[in-house]
């Protein structure tokens, strides 16, 4: 194992870690980072004004591991401390690991070998298994960002970082300007395998998002002076989905003539069944649609996602294997 207090050595990947108090969760997400076969890293946790027992916790790990380190910040969201933790960062390459969600093993090894073998990718991204923190029931196997990310200092540079104004949604802003600057979606690469362990738990800020539409209505519009029409790869790839989620939820907040507007522009970009469907069904009225909109989701939930969790368990053994023994 490498020295990082060596002010020589440049560690291969900084993982950064936002967190407020989160430290029971934090405790299995430093320990999986310590886990990875990849031992060429630092981890810098960032606190974003956390009262529990954080900073106690991280003391000691920092003790106990040169690659651990640990920054305090007044809190100012989860964006600006993602933020901080990139100025800290040392490492060629940039990981980012929220604070209740786990890397499997081979994570870090198998993401940075991909980016030194593709030049042209500037970032690693990939799905996670969807787990019930409570039951321990994987529901899905889907793409939860940043998580799951590994990139390059020029990847986070051409974004500008992530914006606290963006609240939620500041992972996807971070895509849709790398693709501008970049002029290609294509430099973020999807691994199929999943990686990381993303958790469902009642305590987290973007839990249940259909039931408070007006404010994630809010957070989606931050997003729209990203995207530019002129940026055609960029905007084809990322413009189609949020315009059909913005829509969704004006619907669902009752401004239904303006969510079937925004519907259609999706369809303009981009055709989508499940988005042509949802604006034939808003003509039924905001309630027809909201109950033919739950129960979709709930068709997402207990048929697409449990389809996707046994495709990906028959595709990846040793995965799940993995994500079984860090629950």
């Amino acid at each position: 194992m490498k020295d990082n207090n060596d002010m020589n050595h440049r560690p291969k990947v900084s993982v950064i870690i936002p967190t407020y108090n989160r430290e029971d969760l934090l405790r299995d997400a430093v320990r999986s980072v310590k886990a990875q076969t990849l031992e060429d890293w630092e981890c810098i946790v960032v606190d974003d004004g956390s009262t529990d027992g954080t900073k106690i916790f991280m003391e000691d790990a920092v003790k106990n591991d040169a690659r651990m380190r640990y920054a305090y910040q007044e809190n100012a969201g989860q964006a600006a401390a993602r933020n901080k933790g990139i100025e800290l960062a040392a490492g060629e390459y940039l990981a980012f690991l929220d604070s209740d969600d786990v890397y499997l093993p081979e994570n870090l090894k198998r993401k940075t070998e991909f980016l030194a073998a593709h030049p042209d990718v500037r970032m690693v991204n990939g799905p996670s298994w969807i787990v019930e923190k409570g039951t321990g029931t994987c529901i899905d196997c889907a793409a939860y960002a940043p998580t799951n990310w590994v990139a390059t200092r020029e990847y986070m540079d051409a974004a500008g970082g992530f914006v606290p104004a963006q609240r939620n949604v500041e992972d996807q802003g971070v895509r849709i300007r790398a693709a501008n600057a970049f002029g290609d979606p294509s430099v973020e690469y999807m691994m199929p395998e999943p990686l990381s362990v993303y958790f469902i738990h009642g305590a987290q800020v973007t839990n249940a998002p259909n039931r408070n539409p007006a404010v994630f209505s809010k957070r989606l519009e931050t997003l729209l002076g990203d995207l530019d029409p002129g940026k055609e790869g960029p905007y084809r790839t990322f413009a189609p989905n949020i315009f059909s989620h913005l829509a969704n939820f004006y619907i669902l907040e009752g401004r239904v003539a303006e969510g079937r507007s925004w519907f259609r522009r999706s369809l303009r970009v981009k055709f989508s069944v499940f988005a042509a469907l949802l604006l034939a069904v808003s003509y039924g009225g905001a309630g027809i649609y909201g109950n033919t909109e739950r129960f979709l989701r709930a068709v997402q939930r207990k048929v697409v996602g449990r389809v996707r969790v046994a495709r990906a368990r028959r595709r990846f053994a040793e995965s799940w294997a993995a994500s079984r023994r860090v629950l």
